[in-house]
């Protein structure tokens, strides 16, 4: 199976321990250890961040995104958060159509221009965006709400002949199974290797 790690169900952290660690294990072959965020942080090597968290979620605990925060302190010290009052798991007040959250893109472009005002040339990650197009013309509709329409268009014209390529159909099946989305894709993206003239798994 390709990228087993982004398909993990989503499983309480609280239960990744122990016993449960053990089953996780055996049946879908992650070491839930190193799928952990604390894990994650690691990798950060003093380099921004942007933290969200909604007070209320009944979801992810309060407290999770406070351990997060301070985990994430002894990586970087540049640590930027933003939390919300009630129960928004995804932050946005409708996770489908974020840009329509004044508030929550707001804080994102504060934090892009922040980026970008200490690094002028954003290098494109070739995999990241082969990935977004893929889940885009698989119907996903997080990859279907743009900042950038006139990008949208262009992509849609110039990748027109690949619209049913095999990987945007096994993308497209996957979708209800394992609800492929958000940093998922992007992971997946990041997880590709260029070989010379092809994409490769690079967990393989």
């Amino acid at each position: 199976m390709v990228m087993r790690e982004a398909l993990l169900p989503m499983i309480p952290a609280e239960q990744l321990n122990g016993v449960t660690g053990e089953i996780v294990r055996a049946k879908y072959h992650v070491d839930s250890s190193v799928s952990s965020p604390f894990y994650a942080l690691r990798g950060l090597n003093n380099r921004p961040v942007l933290m969200m968290h909604s007070r209320k979620d009944t979801q992810v605990p309060y407290s999770c995104f406070e351990k997060l925060a301070a985990e994430a302190s002894k990586y970087t010290d540049d640590i930027d958060t933003m939390t919300v009052d009630g129960d928004e798991h995804f932050i946005c007040k409708d996770f489908t159509r974020p840009t329509a959250d004044k508030e929550y893109m707001r804080r994102l472009m504060r934090f892009i221009r922040k980026l970008t005002a200490k690094h002028p040339y954003v290098k494109t990650e070739e995999g990241v965006e082969l990935m977004e197009l893929v889940a885009r013309f698989a119907d996903n509709s997080v990859f279907n709400d743009s900042l950038a329409p006139r990008y949208q268009k262009d992509c849609d014209e110039w990748f027109a002949a690949w619209k049913n390529h095999p990987a945007v159909k096994w993308i497209h099946n996957q979708l209800p199974v394992y609800s492929i989305g958000y940093d998922a894709v992007p992971w997946l993206g990041a997880h590709l290797t260029w070989n010379g003239d092809a994409f490769e798994d690079g967990s393989c």
